[in-house]
C-alpha cells in the first residue's frame, strides 16, 4: 500500500477490540488502530479469517495466503 493511498477495504475480523484486521484492495492490510501491515503483495485480498489465539490468515483469489502471529 502506497502511503496516503486510500484502498477499499473488503474483509474484516477480530477476536477481541485490540485484534481486529481489515484486508483489501492492493495488498491493503489495517490493523485495528489504523496502521498499515506489509502484505509484500498487490493482489487484492479478499478473505480473512483467524484462530483467536493471535494468530490471522489473508487470502486472495490469485492463490496468496498470508499468515500473522502477534
Amino acid at each position: 500500500m502506497n502511503a496516503g493511498a486510500i484502498e477499499p477495504l473488503h474483509a474484516i475480523w477480530g477476536s477481541t477490540p485490540d485484534h481486529v484486521y481489515a484486508a483489501g484492495s492492493g495488498g491493503t492490510i489495517l490493523r485495528y488502530d489504523g496502521r498499515a501491515m506489509d502484505s509484500g503483495t498487490s493482489h487484492t485480498l479478499g478473505a480473512l479469517w483467524g484462530t483467536g489465539d493471535g494468530a490471522a490468515f489473508v487470502a486472495c483469489g490469485q492463490g496468496t495466503t498470508l499468515r500473522y502471529d502477534e
